[in-house]
């Protein structure tokens, strides 16, 4: 898995703690100021933090990264396929 960052970036550091906490093994790739077509060819545009590899498409954003990591992928789609539904409402009533 390699994680593209800027080293003066807050938001590259959420997103290395996250892998660090979950033990997760991973290449730091660190993107200069100057280079716009690395994340472009990934995500289309420039920007940073920026995670993927052979089995997983590039995930931007921090916030986006660490809920990547709180889920397996199953619970993900189930979860996505709940909101798509209008599910998820009913949910989170019935656990007030």
């Amino acid at each position: 898995m390699k994680l593209y960052i800027d080293e003066h970036c807050p938001f590259c550091s959420r997103a290395r703690l996250a892998l660090g906490l979950k033990n997760l093994p991973f290449e730091i790739i660190v993107v200069m100021e100057d280079d716009a077509e690395t994340p472009t060819r990934l995500v289309g545009k420039k920007a940073v933090p920026i995670i993927g590899d052979a089995k997983l498409w590039p995930i931007l954003r921090s916030l986006s990264i660490v809920d990547g990591l709180q889920f397996p992928p199953a619970v993900r789609s189930d979860m996505e396929r709940l909101a798509v539904d209008g599910e998820m409402p009913l949910l989170f009533d019935q656990a007030r």
